[in-house]
């Protein structure tokens, strides 16, 4: 008797249709990687065979005998490859439940019998993607990671991140669009913005390696060490990012003096050097204030004079960089065309971007008023 708990085989769906004969030249066909010859000539081979089966599929015609024939020869085909497959699996240690086993290995019902554990060393298998997808991932990661903390961006878009070796590449790009699905309870349009970065294929080495991911505040997407700089000072050519109106990004070119713990972006390197050396200087805080502010804190300062205005001229003369005071405005919602705003608005702001450079426009406002200021703390 036969068991009925074996697997099917090509044979067994193939033979009682074709016959053995035209199963053995369909075993023939799936050794090559093509079906061989034209469908006449294929025809013409299967009539030259004698004995072989003549009714298939309640046909005599070639074609049908044909179509049979070359449907067996494929499904051969993809049980080799199959059986090829479990055998290397199985030769780097791979372990896996094959059913045919299991129904081949059990008499009885119910038994259950598990497949043996593989012995030697572990596989060593590669990670999952090529090359360049990988890299693609880890950068994007990275970028995506810095835009989140840094920048106000619309969660309804897509934003994503491309590779180039161009220079000339860099930058960012904005589209926009009204989404009429976004809404289920209601029929109103949602306008996204969808955020396009472009960054350098070795991003992570040229900008995240020299630690420029963000400085100031802002996305550096490219940075180009240059000669030539005094001592403890480093100048790059750069491309970063900047916070518009609303969930507007742009991009600006020009230059990043970097040294004794602060920054300074610019058009020109000498512009840029000399906006470092002024805010260095600057930042000699009046130590008197410095001691109010340390043991009373900003809060009591901020609900004692609220008439008391930071100015952007506040933030310039403190050494803080246009590109940076314009962006970081935007990112909090302060009126960067006004030119000025009140003491618990930008303290509140500087709450939600804590940045070293907006601290020290608000210690510049404070010490126009020292005398009011250390007054009310005394």
């Amino acid at each position: 008797m036969q068991n009925d708990t074996r697997l099917e085989t090509p044979f067994d769906r193939h033979a009682p249709v074709i016959g053995k004969r035209l199963f053995r030249l369909a075993l023939e066909w799936s050794r090559t990687p093509e079906l061989p010859g034209t469908q006449k000539e294929r025809e013409d081979r299967i009539q030259s065979i004698r004995s072989r089966k003549q009714v298939i599929h309640g046909s005599r015609s070639k074609k049908a005998a044909r179509e049979a024939v070359e449907a067996a020869a494929m499904d051969i085909e993809r049980e080799r490859r199959e059986r090829n497959k479990r055998r290397a699996e199985m030769a780097i240690g791979v372990c896996r439940i094959d059913p045919y086993w299991l129904k081949r290995k059990q008499p009885r019902e119910g038994r259950r019998m598990l497949a043996k554990p593989p012995r030697g060393r572990d596989a060593v298998t590669l990670p999952q993607g090529d090359l360049e997808t990988r890299l693609h991932e880890r950068v994007e990661a990275s970028v995506l990671k810095e835009l989140y903390d840094g920048y106000r961006v619309n969660g309804a878009g897509v934003d994503t991140v491309h590779l180039t070796r161009d220079p000339a590449q860099v930058g960012v790009r904005q589209s926009e669009e009204l989404d009429l699905k976004y809404y289920k309870r209601v029929q109103y349009p949602k306008k996204v913005t969808h955020t396009r970065i472009t960054v350098p294929r070795d991003w992570r080495v040229r900008v995240g390696g020299a630690g420029l991911s963000q400085v100031g505040g802002m996305l550096t997407l490219d940075a180009q060490r240059l000669e030539g700089a005094p001592d403890r000072i480093t100048v790059y050519a750069a491309v970063w990012l900047h916070q518009g109106r609303g969930y507007d990004l742009g991009h600006r070119r020009g230059y990043i003096a970097v040294g004794l713990g602060d920054n300074y972006h610019a058009d020109t390197v000498d512009k840029a050097m000399a906006g470092l050396r002024r805010k260095i200087g600057l930042k000699k805080a009046d130590a008197d204030l410095a001691n109010a502010l340390e043991h009373h804190g900003i809060e009591g300062i901020v609900q004692n004079h609220p008439d008391i205005t930071v100015t952007v001229q506040d933030a310039r003369n403190t050494g803080s960089c246009e590109y940076g005071i314009q962006s970081w405005c935007h990112r909090t919602g302060l009126p960067y065309e006004k030119g000025e705003a009140p003491l618990a608005d930008v303290y509140q702001a500087y709450q939600k971007a804590p940045l070293p450079e907006a601290r020290a426009a608000i210690l510049r406002a404070l010490r126009r008023q020292k005398k009011a200021v250390l007054k009310t703390v005394a």
